[in-house]
């Protein structure tokens, strides 16, 4: 690749996340939760919310960040502008967070189906050379995050030296896909019994 290429596309490995989205359903399933009657978006809820995701992924940091897939549009389309993903993210209300959560389980029910499906069957745990068929085995583990002293929760972490949040996690150990999080202060501890049991 050179600077002055042309047809080139940058961060093109990312690509793969948002196309496998579309071929799950993810954006449809997502899009179908935010729906509301009598309003129709240029830009499907849906999309917007996976490209917000994806932007993540690339490093975004800022809504504003959405624009690092603007260098993409001929790979993957137009991609919303900030002032739209402020707009859907203030859309999803207690009601659209719901459905939300129902959409990715649908989601995830599909991914496993096809996971099962594959010549080497579900991803099941091994321990001592036996695979644990049947068992999911879930993993929660609190994380320090270092983010600036004006973020709300913000504060020294139990790890000692660094500042900012410390979310408890919950992953599935057969997939290794993050299940739920739960966003706490920086303060909070690790092996707190009543945090790791509501996540």
């Amino acid at each position: 690749m050179s600077a002055d290429g042309k047809g080139q596309v940058g961060h093109a490995g990312g690509v793969h996340l948002q196309v496998l989205a579309e071929r799950v359903g993810l954006a449809e399933e997502l899009t179908h939760a935010m729906r509301r009657p009598g309003f129709h978006p240029r830009h499907e809820r849906g999309r917007v919310l996976t490209d917000l995701a994806y932007a993540v992924v690339l490093g975004a940091v800022a809504i504003s960040d959405i624009a690092v897939l603007e260098h993409q549009r001929e790979v993957l389309g137009p991609t919303a502008s900030a002032p739209t993903v402020w707009r859907v993210l203030d859309e999803a209300a207690e009601l659209q967070l719901g459905r939300i959560a129902r959409a990715r389980a649908a989601v995830r029910r599909r991914v496993w189906c096809l996971l099962a499906a594959r010549p080497e069957g579900f991803p099941w745990i091994t321990v001592d050379g036996v695979a644990m068929e049947g068992w999911t085995v879930l993993d929660s583990d609190a994380t320090p995050v270092a983010c600036a002293s004006e973020k709300e929760g913000a504060a020294g972490t139990y790890k000692k030296g660094v500042f900012g949040l410390c979310p408890l996690l919950a992953y599935c150990d057969n997939t290794g896909e993050m299940l739920a999080q739960e966003l706490r202060p920086g303060d909070a501890g690790a092996n707190d019994t009543a945090d790791n049991s509501c996540c």
